[in-house]
């Protein structure tokens, strides 16, 4: 009951003052035993930039601290708008802006991060979306997972594709120890590691570079993979082999949505409500999905 207290204080806290993260001293990374890099990964849009403050406030009240979040951005949206940098983002020494080349809608906040030169292979990097705040232990988790099974992806909700190929029809594994506020009944809380196929971005995931290069053809070639990036994502991981596992976290919740973001537009809201992206998908990658 006081774990689950100490959460909701910090989730309230965080969206309540989360500009004093910004105005903190330098912020020290807390030291790790491996020196496998470890990044953040996420992107924006322009109406939504300005509201991002609670989600990295979150990211940077970890127990143990990323490498470096990556905030990827094009020059303009796939709407033509150009993006704003709010101030509490400049010259902050944990938050990179990455420019990238074009907006690929939610797989941007990905697919350039799997694509630069700039880190290594081996490096991981946790995906996660600009809506939510994360637990205080989100870090450190996924450094468990990466010790419990080298050479796998991790993800803090996740399911195996449905016999039916609807993904209404999906029934999730969650890692925290209370179900998120307002997911779908059929979510199950997890005591012992689960291989699913399907990682959601929202609750976030964790991969290693070097595991897949995708390439901007699918984009290209396949509309659904503008809109329904966590089904791609995890496709292109079954293509490559690469298992997936939801394995049980210290943290009751896995993500609290942002204050700030409950009136933001989003896929979900809109472009892929009816989840017919997300059929497309599991049919494109059929004969990839493991068995699990």
């Amino acid at each position: 009951m006081m774990a689950t207290l100490r959460e909701i204080l910090r989730y309230l806290r965080l969206n309540a003052f989360w500009r004093s993260s910004f105005r903190m001293r330098s912020i020290v990374a807390t030291k790790r035993s491996e020196d496998q890099p470890i990044y953040i990964s996420l992107s924006t849009t322009p109406e939504r930039i300005a509201k991002i403050g609670p989600a990295i406030a979150s990211l940077m009240d970890q127990a143990v601290m990323p490498d470096r979040i990556f905030l990827c951005i094009a020059k303009k949206s796939r709407k033509g708008q150009a993006y704003k940098i709010p101030g509490f983002l400049s010259g902050n020494p944990l938050v990179e802006i990455r420019w990238v080349e074009k907006d690929l809608g939610p797989a941007t906040k990905w697919f350039y991060s799997c694509q630069t030169d700039d880190i290594e292979e081996r490096s991981s990097i946790i995906v996660l979306d600009d809506d939510q705040v994360y637990p205080k232990q989100l870090v450190e988790h996924y450094l468990h997972c990466r010790k419990q099974f080298p050479g796998a992806a991790f993800t803090l909700l996740g399911w195996p594709v449905p016999t039916t190929g609807r993904h209404t029809d999906r029934k999730c594994v969650s890692a925290g120890k209370v179900r998120i506020l307002g997911a779908d009944d059929r979510i199950e809380v997890t005591e012992s590691p689960r291989q699913v196929h399907c990682m959601q971005g929202a609750s976030s995931y964790m991969i290693t570079k070097g595991m897949l290069k995708p390439t901007a053809d699918y984009f290209e070639k396949y509309k659904a993979t503008n809109f329904a990036d966590d089904i791609l994502i995890s496709g292109l991981l079954a293509d490559s082999q690469v298992p997936v596992y939801v394995l049980p976290g210290p943290f009751r919740f896995i993500r609290l949505h942002s204050l700030r973001m409950m009136r933001a537009p989003s896929l979900y809201n809109n472009t892929n409500r009816s989840s017919d992206y997300n059929d497309q998908l599991y049919r494109l990658f059929e004969k990839s999905w493991p068995a699990v």
